[in-house]
């Protein structure tokens, strides 16, 4: 008898987790992709994410001591298009206003009934002070910018390792918007050339 209770309590506990899963699909699935129909990654764009990439690498490693790092907007979705052609399911996109840059990321999943696409979106805000995101959302999950930003912070020391993404936002001194363009300061890390 009382293994019966047990096992109502074990049926209920099972239950409650396919509905929090079910529910948790359906607010971070989304039948369609955030990312507008962009032009594929061509001879255009992949020179000018080698020449940003170039530029960007030249700039981190012969700096005195503060590093400027300028990007538009064309050499941003350049990096985007190169990437989604490496990730063939993924796709995104950069704009910039004078709000911030507004990223866009979807993921194709394989059709289901929930949604086909999971979406991220963010903001990164002009800021004097550091790396900040203003506004983020997953599906239809709103997110704050402060979670965002570990989330990211963690994604990067993980992909980077060794605390790799910590130091690279903490080094990040201010972020600039001009017009279709975006300046990023900042500060030497340490090591780097290593």
């Amino acid at each position: 008898m009382r293994n019966l209770g047990r096992f109502k309590y074990i049926v209920l506990l099972l239950m409650l987790g396919i509905a929090l899963s079910a529910s948790s699909c359906y607010l971070l699935l989304e039948d369609n992709s955030c990312v507008p129909d962009i032009k594929k990654f061509d001879v255009e764009s992949a020179v000018r994410a080698r020449d940003f990439a170039k530029k960007f690498l030249d700039s981190l490693l012969h700096h005195g001591d503060a590093i400027l790092i300028s990007a538009s907007e064309m050499e941003m979705n350049s990096i985007m298009a190169f990437m989604s052609r490496g990730i063939n399911r993924l796709s995104g996109c950069v704009r910039v206003t004078t709000d911030g840059i507004n990223i866009a990321l979807s993921l194709r999943l394989p059709h289901n009934l929930v949604g086909d696409y999971l979406n991220l979106r963010a903001r990164i805000g002009p800021s004097e002070d550091g790396f900040h995101i203003t506004q983020a959302s997953l599906g239809r999950v709103s997110i704050p910018g402060w979670m965002m930003f570990y989330m990211t912070r963690f994604l990067l020391d993980w992909v980077l390792g060794d605390r790799g993404g910590t130091v690279a936002l903490a080094s990040v001194k201010s972020v600039t918007i001009e017009e279709k363009s975006v300046l990023i300061q900042i500060r030497p890390i340490p090591d780097l050339k290593e």
